[in-house]
């Protein structure tokens, strides 16, 4: 595999996959863990090209294509995340999750539904369904329990790099 440049311990390192990945869209989606300090890193590959773009990415902001309100709420999410803030990203990314389903013209009394009626009507796989409702549940828990602590911040970090999944896709669906 070759090598990438790590957000985390800032070197360039080869990474291992955690697991099997899945293909959406022409691009390869895989959580990759870093040889040099274990930091878990979302990886998206181009079927055509095999490169990679791994996220977070030492950007603080999300990318131009996204809708505005995605993106403003996205790149909150961001900045938190390169501030150290794990609380504020995953509500964030949250709130950038719901923008996006709402975007994407679902319908629904709550998020929950709303993630659930982009999956039914096939606007979104299953799978990523699945880790949008991951997402929601994080946010909530963070939002109502605010029990994050700097040792819970490697899970919800990885946890947001979840989101990485639900902006890729958001970039190849029109908006409604």
């Amino acid at each position: 595999m070759s090598a990438y440049f790590c957000p985390h311990c800032k070197v360039m390192a080869t990474f291992e996959s955690g697991g099997p990945g899945w293909t959406w869209n022409n691009r390869a989606h895989f959580v990759w863990r870093c040889h040099n300090c274990n930091g878990l890193v979302y990886a998206m590959v181009e079927a055509q090209t095999a490169e990679a773009e791994i996220w977070p990415s030492l950007r603080s902001e999300a990318p131009e294509e996204l809708p505005e309100v995605v993106r403003d709420n996205l790149s909150e999410a961001i900045r938190s995340v390169n501030a150290n803030n794990p609380r504020a990203a995953v509500v964030m990314t949250r709130s950038a999750l719901q923008a996006a389903t709402r975007e994407q013209g679902a319908q629904g009394k709550n998020l929950r539904e709303e993630i659930d009626d982009l999956v039914q009507k096939h606007v979104i796989p299953e799978s990523l369904g699945t880790w949008a409702h991951e997402i929601r549940e994080a946010g909530i828990w963070w939002l109502i329990l605010n029990r994050a602590s700097k040792s819970s911040w490697p899970m919800l970090r990885s946890l947001w790099l979840s989101r990485s999944l639900f902006s890729s896709t958001c970039t190849s669906c029109p908006s409604r």
